[in-house]
C-alpha cells in the first residue's frame, strides 16, 4: 500500500467507526445563536427559548418556561454565566462571539453539570463546578493500564489486519500522551 493512501485509509476507518454528525443539523442552532448575539437580561429575541432548552440539556438550571417565551431574564443570564464560567469564557451573561463559538462546537452529548446543582449559582467562578463527572456514580477510572486485542477486521472495512493494528496502535499512543492511560496489545 502506498504511503499516500494511508491517511485516506485512516480517515475512512475512523468515519466507519464513528461517523461525523450532519453539519446541516447544526446550522439552525448556530443561526439561532447568531441572532442572539449581544442579548442581555431584560431583552426579548427569537431563539431565547431554544437557548434555554440547550442550557437545560447541559444541566444548567433554567426556569420551566414555554419555548416560545423569548424574554432573556435573570435566571437565563445566571445559567449563561455558569456555562461561560464552566467553559473558561468571560462570564458576562451576554451571548457574545466566544460563547457562540463554544456553543457551536460538536459535543459528546453528556451534560456539563450532573446530579446536584452548581454551588455557585451566579456562575462567577472561573473553575468548573466540583460536582461534575463524566458518568454519575462512577466518576473516576480505577484502572489505567488497559489491554486490548484485535480479533477481526470490521466487516465493512477492507483493510489489511496489520495496517488496522498499526492505525489502532497509533491512535492509542496519541491518546496515551494526553492522559494517564497505558495500552498494551494482547494476542490471546
Amino acid at each position: 500500500m502506498s504511503l499516500a493512501l494511508k491517511p485516506l485509509l485512516l480517515f475512512l476507518v475512523l468515519c466507519a467507526l464513528n461517523p461525523l454528525p450532519s453539519v446541516e443539523s447544526a446550522i439552525p442552532f448556530i443561526t439561532t445563536l447568531q441572532n442572539l448575539r449581544g442579548i442581555s437580561r431584560g431583552q426579548n429575541a427569537d431563539g431565547v427559548g431554544i437557548l434555554r432548552i440547550y442550557l437545560k440539556s447541559l444541566g444548567y438550571q433554567v426556569n420551566e418556561k414555554s419555548p416560545s417565551d423569548n424574554n432573556f431574564d435573570a435566571n437565563d443570564e445566571s445559567a449563561l454565566k455558569q456555562y461561560q464560567a464552566f467553559h473558561g469564557l468571560h462570564t458576562s451573561g451576554v451571548v457574545d462571539d466566544q460563547t457562540i463559538e463554544t456553543m457551536s462546537l460538536p459535543r459528546c452529548g453528556l451534560p456539563d453539570i450532573t446530579a446536584t446543582p452548581n454551588p455557585n449559582p451566579n456562575g462567577l467562578s472561573s473553575s468548573p463546578p466540583q460536582n461534575y463527572s463524566y458518568f454519575p456514580g462512577n466518576p473516576k477510572w480505577s484502572k489505567f493500564n488497559l489491554k486490548y486485542r484485535v480479533t477481526a477486521n470490521p466487516s465493512n472495512v477492507a483493510v489489511n489486519r496489520d495496517v488496522l493494528k498499526q492505525i489502532l496502535s497509533n491512535a492509542l499512543n496519541t491518546w496515551r500522551q494526553n492522559n494517564s492511560f497505558t495500552f498494551t496489545e494482547t494476542t490471546g
